[in-house]
């Protein structure tokens, strides 16, 4: 399950846009590993034919224990951004003055 690194740094845009770019690939692959798995278990059933309990056992297992984890963790997450990272005015609103500063120098530095 792909998780976003809780020591991100969000007023820096670059990787916020690296650390959203690397969990939709985890996805990605996750849901290659899934496809891949389930072609695998139909063509051995289609292949083994009356004989597919025993033949199939190994495609089956792991076949259900991605379900599995899949259906117990979702199987898309959307990318979350750690927001317990802002910082927060007294009355609960987000202060983006550091956010706006961080911005700035991060344009400096990258360009």
């Amino acid at each position: 399950m792909p998780v976003v690194d809780p020591d991100l740094d969000i007023y820096d845009s670059v990787a916020v846009t690296k650390a959203q770019y690397q969990w939709f690939k985890e996805q990605d692959i996750r849901f290659a590993e899934f496809h891949v798995l389930r072609d695998k278990l139909r063509w051995c059933y289609r292949r083994s034919g009356t004989n597919h309990f025993h033949e199939c056992r190994e495609y089956r297992q792991q076949f259900l224990a991605v379900l599995k984890e899949h259906r117990e963790h979702g199987f898309a997450k959307p990318f979350k951004i750690p927001y317990e990272n802002y910082k927060k005015n007294p009355d609960g609103s987000f202060d983006y003055t550091e956010f706006n500063e961080r911005a700035r120098q991060n344009k400096q530095n990258h360009h």
